[in-house]
């Protein structure tokens, strides 16, 4: 259940210093664009445990790449592992974590797309397939994503 709490559950006071933390984490992608590990290693810094780390490192270009694309249909929740080890689909309005990552990069979109936001979506799997695919003659509002998916691994 800690892996719950953790992606699930903060406190009013939590949430709102975590803001400063998520900004803090999508300059550090700006920062270090180049280097996936310099940009986990410096969110693990400044993140308050290993599953809010990352949520930061896996979320901030998902959530960057929904914003840029809104025309696919995105799915409303993603994979994680309970407990037991064992899969199961959370969605992403039940995840406090998720919800306020969200709406704070939302409320910045402005400031974030007078910079290079393909720094940020570079890191992106979901940037990846899409990009393929629209090389492959696809297009946008035809695209469907799959669920991300949280590794413990």
């Amino acid at each position: 259940m800690q892996l719950f709490h953790k992606i699930f559950g903060k406190k009013k006071n939590e949430v709102d210093l975590f803001s400063k933390t998520i900004a803090q984490s999508v300059d550090i992608f700006f920062t270090y664009y180049q280097e996936p590990g310099k940009i986990k290693a410096e969110i693990k810094k400044i993140a308050k445990s290993d599953q809010e780390e990352m949520m930061l490192f896996l979320f901030i270009p998902h959530i960057f790449c929904r914003l840029t694309f809104p025309e696919v249909e995105w799915t409303d929740y993603f994979i994680c592992p309970n407990d037991n080890g064992e899969e199961i689909e959370m969605k992403f309005s039940d995840s406090n974590i998720y919800s306020k990552m969200y709406t704070t990069i939302k409320n910045n979109w402005d400031e974030y797309l007078s910079r290079d936001i393909g720094m940020v979506l570079f890191h992106s799997g979901d940037f990846k397939a899409i990009n393929q695919m629209l090389n492959n003659g696809s297009k946008l509002e035809n695209l469907s994503a799959l669920p991300p998916k949280i590794s413990t691994r």
